[in-house]
């Protein structure tokens, strides 16, 4: 009998390779595949290329593997009962977390700072609830029907076969997705972020996701504010081209659509190469600086703005990265009820650049509202263009109307906190006596609807954003122009104004005319299926956005 139990206790590398296998497949699913195919897929987001997160990634699944392995050779030591429990147990854990991470991906809410109700999730949590219980159930049968070493023997090669699928899946994707370019070592600087021109400026101060009307509602409650945009033209029936910046930020420097008919990246570097505005600009001799953190960093035409420079290219903390890639992975794979504890604004990732001699541009509100109040500008001979993109109305809303930070703050609020550091901005201007000598437009990139608490509504709802505009030496209180006008004139707008247009003379449309404008949708994290609307009526009509029936999938 001694002799028996002798020989059970012995190390079987035949009985332990299954669970080891099995360690490898979870380890290369959550600590390779998954953070390597979130950025492929949506690489532009990113300051960094796969060269660099990718030995990051490797370490990880290194330190995983090794983890693994020896909690189960602890398991098999004690007892192979219960290794045979750990493995059943990592069984089920691996087939619910590639079924939830590669095929239940729908109706995600967004990791862009929103508060987001989980109340509205209920259905995804019980599907999710629902898979577990099979999954389980599916697993017990199985052990009861077939011996132990077969099952072993299902989950050996069950691993090997999905590992396989995802390496063929992401080289697929890799491939595709232009996942191989290298970026440069470049980053978006605060150079010259203050630097005016004696001779001209034309600045556009873009604050995110302010809509017309909700700005048009505050200026009828608020009149006061009607006097911050004083000298300014107010077109409030604008119609946007995308709900979201991603898209929006190049369609404004170009003009030219983006339908999913070619990688991303191309048309994202082309849309700055080929501006035909910036072309003008330089053309003119304008000093060009574009504030703006998701420049596409890929291409070394990037660096005709003078305040994009070479970088150190490298991680300001490792731990902080992987801490925040694994909160990726789990947001995508864990069950839905515990994706809670895996949110984080994304763009925390960008700030994971390691600080050079220069300054970083930050999109923060509250730090360009800071530099207003303590930078003194500097004074060039030289014309000078700036794009700034700002937070703006962005979620969170995170200030009061006088920019102090808060909790639970309103959409209005934050409007209110934009119009604040606007005017802050536009008193700077005035006091360095550059005012009357600058082209200024205040927009937005696209408009917000909060109130639908339905994503496909709220979506749809971000196609009128703010938009207002000052020529040169122009002089008189705040007029509102109804002109149906449209992100398709903005390229006209931009030319008229560089030749010392007034700002009520820069849209071809006047406030009677009838117009049919362009405007894609899609869904958050979908951006590869675009459907096409006309607006025919006023920006504000939500009953008169149409679908064409056109749709662009990439």
């Amino acid at each position: 009998m001694k002799e028996k139990e002798k020989k059970a206790a012995l190390f079987n590398f035949k009985e332990f390779l299954p669970g080891w296998s099995l360690s490898f497949s979870i380890c290369f699913m959550l600590f390779l595949y998954a953070p390597l195919e979130l950025y492929v897929v949506n690489k532009d987001e990113f300051w960094f290329d796969i060269y660099k997160l990718f030995p990051i990634m490797l370490v990880l699944f290194s330190i995983a593997i090794l983890l693994f392995t020896c909690i189960l050779l602890f398991c098999y030591s004690i007892h192979r009962r219960l290794y045979q429990g750990a493995v059943i147990v990592l069984f089920v854990i691996f087939l619910t977390s590639y079924i939830q991470g590669n095929y239940l991906v729908y109706n995600f809410p967004p990791l862009d700072g929103t508060t987001i109700d989980w109340s509205k999730y209920t259905f995804e949590e019980m599907v999710s609830f629902v898979l577990w219980i099979v999954i389980v159930s599916l697993v017990l049968i199985l052990i009861k029907f077939l011996h132990m070493q077969k099952f072993l023997q299902i989950v050996k090669f069950t691993g090997i076969g999905i590992t396989l699928i995802l390496f063929i899946t992401f080289i697929s994707i890799f491939i595709r997705n232009d996942g191989y370019k290298k970026k440069l070592d470049l980053c978006i600087t605060k150079e010259n972020e203050f630097s005016m021109s004696t001779d001209t400026n034309f600045i556009i101060l873009l604050l995110d996701a302010v809509d017309a009307r909700t700005l048009t509602e505050l200026l009828e409650v608020k009149p006061e504010y009607k006097n911050v945009f004083s000298d300014f033209t107010y077109y409030p029936d604008m119609v946007c081209a995308y709900p979201f910046t991603k898209h929006s930020i190049p369609y404004i420097f170009s003009g030219d659509w983006y339908e999913n008919d070619e990688p991303f990246e191309e048309y994202h570097v082309n849309a700055y190469k080929n501006s035909r505005f910036l072309a003008q600009l330089e053309k003119q001799e304008f000093n060009i600086g574009v504030y703006e953190t998701e420049l596409p960093l890929y291409d070394e035409s990037i660096c005709r703005f003078g305040n994009i420079k070479d970088g150190s290219g490298e991680f300001e903390s490792i731990y902080a990265l992987m801490r925040l890639e694994l909160k990726l992975v789990g947001f995508k794979y864990a069950p839905f009820n515990l994706k809670k504890y895996c949110t984080f604004d994304i763009s925390l990732l960008n700030n994971l650049k390691k600080q050079i001699d220069y300054s970083l541009y930050s999109a923060s509100d509250l730090d360009f509202y800071n530099d207003i109040n303590n930078t003194a500008f500097t004074y060039t001979d030289d014309k000078s263009f700036k794009f700034i993109h700002l937070e703006g109305a962005h979620v969170p809303f995170q200030y009061d109307k006088n920019m102090n930070v808060i909790e639970n703050g309103t959409y209005e609020e934050k409007i209110e906190a934009c119009i604040t550091l606007t005017e802050a901005y536009l008193d700077k201007l005035k006091e360095s006596e550059v005012y009357d000598n600058s082209v200024i437009i205040l927009m937005a990139d696209h408009g917000f609807n909060g109130n639908g608490g339905d994503l496909y509504a709220e979506t749809m709802g971000r196609h009128n954003p703010m938009f207002l505009v000052k020529g040169i030496n122009e002089k008189h209180d705040l007029y509102v122009s109804n002109a149906p006008v449209s992100f398709t004139d903005l390229q006209e707008a931009f030319m008229r104004l560089l030749n010392g247009s007034n700002s009520t003379e820069i849209f071809d449309w006047n406030e009677s005319d009838q117009r049919e404008r362009r405007y894609l949708f899609y869904i958050y994290l979908d951006d590869d299926h675009m459907v096409e609307f006309i607006q025919t009526d006023k920006a504000d009509n939500m009953d008169t956005m149409v679908p064409t029936g056109k749709e662009f999938n990439y």
